[in-house]
């Protein structure tokens, strides 16, 4: 019965007023649309923001957890080994460098090393730094055929 009464109104109504009543509905449709299309886009925007501070909030903790379980390597490390050189050769076997040099020449200390991967020599000099003795002054990377040569400069504190 109630559907009869609005196809009695619909057709009550002349072409214009039925032109403006479908265009009123439609504009109503579109608000809708539009609110909740807004409502969403705003959710979905709220919720990136909060993975993303989730995510840097991940990281740092790993990396404070990495440097963390590296500082106590590092100790254990020390005090195993007699020598800031003695700790420079272990690193070395550790990270698989190849071909360690250690000298001193005109009251510098030296270390060089070969190796095929720059990843893998960062690795190696990050754990060098690590130490509390060593302050790396300088640090010279050479191309060869077969890799990188690295020669870095330090001083023990």
């Amino acid at each position: 019965m109630k559907l009869s009464i609005l196809l009695e109104f619909w057709n009550a109504r002349e072409r214009r007023e039925r032109f403006l009543l479908l265009t009123v509905l439609a504009i109503v449709v579109l608000v809708l649309l539009g609110t909740y299309f807004n409502k969403t886009y705003s959710s979905i925007a709220y919720q990136s923001k909060a993975l993303e501070r989730s995510k840097n909030d991940y990281y740092y903790v790993f990396e404070k957890a990495n440097n963390a379980l590296n500082y106590q390597n590092t100790q254990q490390i020390i005090k195993r080994t007699s020598s800031v050189e003695e700790f420079i050769s272990s690193q070395a076997q550790s990270s698989k460098i190849s071909n360690l040099k250690i000298h001193e020449d005109a009251n510098k200390k030296f270390f060089s090393f070969t190796q095929e991967s720059i990843e893998n020599s960062a690795q190696f000099l990050e754990k060098i730094t690590s130490h509390p003795s060593i302050l790396i002054d300088s640090i010279d990377v050479e191309f060869l055929d077969n890799g990188l040569e690295i020669i870095s400069v330090y001083r023990t504190l």
